[in-house]
């Protein structure tokens, strides 16, 4: 594995219930070590003479997490304000209420209980990391969890907002023309319902439309520029014929069921 340039700094809180246990957290503590994490354990740094209280409250400040092993043991001696775990519980609250940090201890389950008690009543309600097989493969699933949690490498990304496509109609202007057209093609679609043979006139097209009257002579203009309408041969400039053209379009635009 990549070797971290700032690999975080975290500090395992554990209990010692016995030999057993205390090696399976040196080795945890290992292989955190070996894959980039800054993993701190008071075997390797308390020597005799040192000052427990002092580490502790030293470890805790300067860790941007806090792995902490449950145990039956740990969770009993939480609850209680025991001993060294309780010491270091304390230690977690106030850090906790000073930075205002939700996420900073992370729960390791090493014992499942049966009584709902698998981590302490301060960590009640966090999500927790399950160490309590002993199945290789889940071994290694929960460790990859861990990992990618605590070098900010997760294993689904949130993929980015893209650009609004939409815009208000406040920002976007009518196309008059196009909406005008559109009306008149109405209008010329109702009046052709009243006439049987022939062209459709112009007093025919503005009693089927709400149209202003001078805005008529517009839009019919530029449905003849456009090929929808054109002049009857023989007949006046105020008459008009549908074309394919336009019953192609009423039929686009479904004002017209062909």
């Amino acid at each position: 594995m990549e070797k971290s340039i700032n690999p975080p700094y975290v500090f395992i809180s554990y209990s010692h219930d016995s030999d057993e246990h205390k090696e399976w957290v040196l080795n945890f503590a290992t292989i955190l070590r070996n894959r980039g994490i800054d993993a701190e354990l008071d075997r390797w740094s308390l020597n005799l003479g040192g000052d427990i209280a002092n580490f502790a409250e030293q470890s805790i400040n300067k860790a941007k997490y806090i792995l902490i092993i449950c145990t039956t043991a740990y969770v009993k001696k939480a609850n209680s304000g025991e001993g060294g775990v309780g010491f270091e519980k304390g230690l977690i609250c106030a850090d906790h209420l000073k930075n205002a940090i939700k996420t900073k201890a992370i729960p390791i389950i090493r014992e499942e209980n049966n009584d709902d008690s698998n981590v302490p009543n301060f960590l009640k309600g966090k999500i927790y990391i399950d160490f309590t097989s002993n199945l290789k493969f889940e071994i290694e699933q929960s460790l990859d969890n861990l990992l990618r949690y605590l070098l900010d490498k997760p294993l689904y990304e949130k993929p980015p907002i893209g650009q609004n496509s939409l815009k208000s109609m406040k920002d976007s202007k009518p196309n008059k023309s196009t909406d005008g057209t559109k009306a008149i093609m109405m209008a010329v679609a109702k009046a052709y319902e009243s006439t049987p043979l022939g062209g459709i006139t112009l007093s025919q097209i503005l009693k089927c439309t709400t149209v202003h009257r001078i805005a008529v002579d517009r839009y019919v203009e530029e449905a003849i520029q456009k090929g929808f309408l054109k002049y009857p041969d023989g007949l006046s400039n105020y008459q008009y014929m549908l074309t394919d053209t336009g019953s192609k379009y009423l039929e686009n635009n479904n004002i017209v069921q062909f």
